[in-house]
Parts: C-alpha cells; sequence; structure tokens
C-alpha cells in the first residue's frame, strides 16, 4: 500500500505532469479521464519501482457505533477486515484492480475508464464481472461474507 507521504508526492508528480502536458491535450476525450490516465500511469510506475501490490489504501473507521464511540476491539476488527479485503483486491490482476478501483471507489463510468485503459467499454464490464468473481470466491474473505448475513 502507498503510505500517506508516498500518496502526496504522486499527487504533486502527477499536477506537474498534468501542467507540463496540457497543451498535448487534446479533448478527444473528457479532461478527467486524460487527467485519471496520467495519474493511473505515475501510480503503476511507482507500485513498478517500489514493488507495492494494492492501490487501496486503508482510510479511516467504516462506522461508529450508536453512541458516537468506537470500541477499541471494533476498530482492530474493522482494521482486521480492511486488511484482508486490500489483500484480497491486491490479488486482482492490474486491470481488474484499476476497473474496479476506479468505478466502485472514485465513481468513473465505464466508457471513461474505457478510454483511460485503451479498452473497449465491454472490456471494462469483463473486467468488474471477473473482479467481483474472483472477490466472491476468495477464501479469504469468506468469513466477512458470513458475518454480514
Amino acid at each position: 500500500m502507498l503510505s500517506h507521504a508516498q500518496s502526496e508526492d504522486i499527487s504533486q508528480e502527477v499536477m506537474l505532469k498534468v501542467i507540463r502536458s496540457i497543451d498535448r491535450f487534446r479533448g478527444n476525450s473528457g479532461f478527467r479521464a486524460w487527467s485519471y490516465t496520467i495519474l493511473l500511469n505515475t501510480i503503476r510506475n511507482e507500485l513498478r519501482r517500489k514493488r507495492i501490490v494494492s492501490l487501496v489504501s486503508s482510510g479511516e473507521p467504516f462506522t461508529e457505533a450508536t453512541d458516537g464511540k468506537v470500541a477499541p476491539d471494533f476498530n482492530s476488527l474493522q482494521q482486521e477486515s480492511r486488511e484482508q479485503i486490500a489483500s484480497a483486491i491486491a490479488r486482482l490482476t492490474d486491470h481488474q484492480r484499476t476497473a474496479l478501483v476506479l468505478i466502485h471507489i472514485e465513481g468513473l463510468t465505464a466508457a471513461e475508464v474505457a478510454q483511460i485503459e485503451g479498452c473497449s467499454v465491454d472490456s471494462v464490464y469483463q473486467r468488474i464481472a471477473e473482479a467481483k468473481r474472483k472477490l466472491r470466491n476468495d477464501a479469504s474473505l469468506r468469513s466477512l461474507w458470513l458475518e454480514r448475513g
């Protein structure tokens, strides 16, 4: 996973790349898709260089107790769940993980992801379907599915 400092460094690097290459932006795709392409290529290069396998960061706790306080054991369970999910997502192929993250976490459309990835919209849907199938069948996540009923 990327540390907070690594994420900040990548953000700055991406902004510089966008600014330096803005004259090459032709408008064939939206600015959002074009800039995400730069972001993904930068992240992939960093991940290859540092041999980091996940695009998913742990983030904050998912929910709080009804009284507004989070019990310590609840936090540790959440952390363990996040780690299991991140590990399962890291085992997806790069294309599956990218499509899953961009659509379900970043909120991009399949058409935007297809532009970024240089593939068809059908390929994006196939990648998402295969990623979901792999996650559903991942033995390390079975306990999470059972706990949630």
